[in-house]
């Protein structure tokens, strides 16, 4: 029998020969997988830096050519940072190459930044010299680059109208509502021995603010014939016992122009604290305006200011169309806000709802509209809030109707997003006037016609929000910001 020992010998080293190749080659997979990995969080780390860049230069409005090269550069040291020492595994470019090594691009396309960072390496292999594979690549371009993109924030300017027309003199919920209906009924003041009756609609749950019943053209009885006597007794009887606002405030009463105040201000904090963390002052500006602190005001001219705002542009009648970025001053100044006053019942025939005349008069001072990327190229928005009816006169009579859609499609035909908050009409069945004229639009109900008109005038249907009463204006408010700003930057 042959002695096999000497082959048994020769089969164990082979075999053993294959053992250490085949670790070897793991052991040169695992480091190349390593280097790799580092390699590949080195390059998003680059394109994330590129970004940052991009966004600071932005924010000190440096021109794209170099904010593309800033990018890179950063993008270059963030690459070289975190690669640490596997960037000596980097092949060298070429000399016909178009692009370096790693290869950063950065493309900048009005508020659209794109970084792509890509590499070419190889690991060495210790082993897989041995099976004529000295190197392994690891190389991550085109399509498995690092990509980071983004919107840059948009400079953006916001315009309120602000309803606060009498009809905004409603009890904010339920309970004010009824609060001020058990406060205006059987309502009596008794001045010197003398009992007068309210000469105002009693049992009402509108704060009508009418601050002069003795200057109607029929005032009520002890009024007094003299100038001096109807003065006495408007400032001593009826201005603080029967203007219905006086009672509220007396009586702690709520009023929908209260919420709508409250949440006017609410917002303005939101855009500060928008504007803190995103680093961009004056990003956000906003300008507020409302139908006029009076009726006579609004006779005069629809459309007032409530925020003064600072740059001036045109200013028609009492309207001032510039834009304050202080949110912070606007805030206080909404404080001013309040329910629209007229002299007394039925002044100018109560028509002080002129959609057709202050619509038309904001759009005279909207800017045309830009792509966001600089102050003197803002984007603009409207936000309406309103119970959506006019009542106004028109062609010859008076009209009590919902708000004409047509209003806000010429605003929209000029490039703004019209975003709209319809604050429902509250219903008094047991109003003739409300009956004869309002009720036919069924606001609040199934069909409700206002709802329709003021959704209509909404650029897109997610602009548009619905609030009934003791429904939270503040936070729809804020949900028609958020969904502005959603369009005019998107952050990935």
């Amino acid at each position: 029998m042959q002695d096999k020992r000497g082959v048994v010998a020769i089969m164990f080293a082979l075999v053993l020969i294959g053992i250490a190749l085949a670790v070897g080659l793991t052991l040169d997979y695992s480091r190349a997988l390593q280097a790799k990995t580092a390699l590949k969080s080195a390059a998003d780390a680059a394109a994330l830096a590129a970004l940052s860049a991009a966004e600071s230069d932005y924010v000190n409005n440096v021109g794209s050519a170099q904010m593309i090269q800033d990018a890179k550069t950063a993008a270059n040291l963030a690459f070289v940072a975190n690669a640490g020492k596997y960037y000596s595994e980097l092949a060298p470019a070429g000399s016909g190459a178009t692009c370096g090594n790693p290869c950063i691009t950065v493309t900048v396309n009005g508020l659209n930044v794109v970084a792509t960072v890509g590499f070419q390496a190889y690991s060495p292999n210790l082993f897989g010299a041995l099976a004529s594979s000295p190197t392994m690549n690891i190389s991550q371009m085109d399509s498995n680059a690092s990509i980071a993109q983004e919107k840059l924030p948009a400079y953006a300017n916001f315009f309120l109208l602000l309803d606060n027309t009498p009809s905004m003199g409603v009890g904010a919920t339920s309970a004010d509502i009824q609060n001020l209906i058990n406060l205006t009924t059987n309502l009596t003041a008794t001045v010197n021995g003398t009992t007068y009756q309210n000469p105002n609609e009693a049992a009402c749950g509108f704060a009508c603010h009418e601050v002069h019943p003795c200057s109607a053209s029929s005032p009520p009885s002890g009024c007094g014939s003299t100038q001096q006597s109807k003065t006495y007794y408007e400032t001593n009887v009826y201005a603080p016992k029967f203007d219905y606002l006086t009672l509220a405030r007396n009586n702690n009463v709520t009023l929908r122009i209260d919420a709508l105040r409250q949440a006017t201000q609410s917002l303005m904090s939101l855009a500060a604290n928008i504007e803190t963390a995103n680093h961009i002052p004056n990003e956000l500006q906003f300008a507020i305006y409302s139908f006029g602190a009076s009726a006579n005001a609004e006779q005069t001219c629809a459309l007032a200011k409530v925020a003064p705002p600072s740059t001036s542009l045109s200013t028609p009648c009492n309207a001032d169309a510039s834009v304050s970025g202080d949110t912070g001053a606007l805030a206080t100044q909404v404080g001013a806000l309040d329910l629209m006053a007229t002299d007394y019942q039925n002044q100018y025939g109560d028509q002080d709802t002129s959609f057709d005349t202050v619509v038309p008069a904001l759009q005279k001072l909207l800017p045309a509209p830009g792509d966001g990327t600089s102050q003197a190229s803002a984007q603009e928005y409207v936000i309406i809030v309103s119970d959506g009816v006019t009542d106004e006169y028109r062609n010859g009579s008076r009209v009590i109707a919902p708000i004409n859609t047509a209003l806000c499609t010429s605003l929209k035909n000029a490039g703004v997003q019209v975003a709209t908050l319809y604050t429902t009409y509250y219903p008094i069945p047991n109003n003739s006037f409300y009956m004869q004229h309002v009720a036919p639009y069924n606001p609040g109900g199934a069909n409700d016609q206002l709802a329709a008109a003021m959704q209509s005038c909404a650029s897109s249907p997610d602009l548009f929000q619905k609030v009934a009463v003791g429904g939270n204006i503040s936070q729809a408010l804020q949900n028609i910001f958020t969904k502005l700003l959603q369009r005019s930057r998107l952050v990935q």
